[in-house]
């Protein structure tokens, strides 16, 4: 209902992701975004270059075995 009424609001509580060209689009030419994502069997690492094809990785590194290493 918030949505309804104070769409400025409801974007700024929950937030959409960006989509990979938004995110191209806001990097300068020699950056990268690298973001990870850890869960108790996985670890999923995505590349999203300036230009060029969005990267995943996936490492059998799972959430005790990051902590322990950290």
């Amino acid at each position: 209902m918030v949505s309804l009424f104070f769409p400025e609001y409801a974007q700024l509580i929950a937030p959409q992701p960006l989509t990979v060209p938004e995110v191209q689009r806001l990097l300068h030419g020699d950056e990268a975004l690298i973001s990870t994502y850890v869960t108790s069997q996985h670890t999923y690492v995505w590349a999203i270059p300036k230009s060029g094809t969005a990267i995943l990785a996936i490492a059998n590194l799972d959430r005790d075995s990051l902590k322990d290493d950290v």
